[in-house]
């Protein structure tokens, strides 16, 4: 499965893809900080809006 988060910089975004990582989906997030989600994974996807 494919998952699209905004706000993953947040405690519920981290959260949410830890999660849906765990279950092994495919995590694309859209962050203003890039730097502020220290999660690095194969399967999710960082887009630096600011």
């Amino acid at each position: 499965m494919k998952n699209l988060i905004f706000r993953a910089t947040g405690p519920t975004g981290h959260h949410i893809v830890r999660q849906d990582l765990k279950l092994g989906y495919e995590i694309t997030t859209f962050v203003r900080d890039q730097s502020r989600l220290n999660i690095k994974h194969p399967h999710l996807y960082i887009l630096c809006l600011g």
